[in-house]
């Protein structure tokens, strides 16, 4: 898959920022966020007035069913932007 190609390489991009990539602070400031976000991070287990997880970035809570039954689990949290990994939630 592209994409999974893509994410494996993010790592390697944000290494090299933090060793000295030829770039201006706030450039470099961006890029390392951008590079964050797109990295899975692993959704929080907590549960809240509206569900039971909420996003490891900005803490918003991910609306789960009333009844039990089982809710999509998107990819990205709708606040931030961030990346998400529901394989083992924390």
């Amino acid at each position: 898959m592209p994409g999974k190609t893509r994410q494996s390489h993010l790592p390697n991009v944000k290494a090299a920022l933090l060793c000295g990539a030829p770039l201006s602070a706030s450039k470099k400031k961006s890029l390392l966020a951008l590079v964050d976000k797109a990295l899975a991070q692993k959704v929080i287990h907590q549960r809240t007035a509206v569900g039971d997880y909420v996003c490891p970035r900005c803490g918003a809570a991910f609306i789960s069913s009333p009844y039990g039954v089982e809710f999509d689990k998107t990819n990205y949290c709708g606040n931030c932007g961030q990346r998400l990994d529901w394989e083992e939630c924390i």
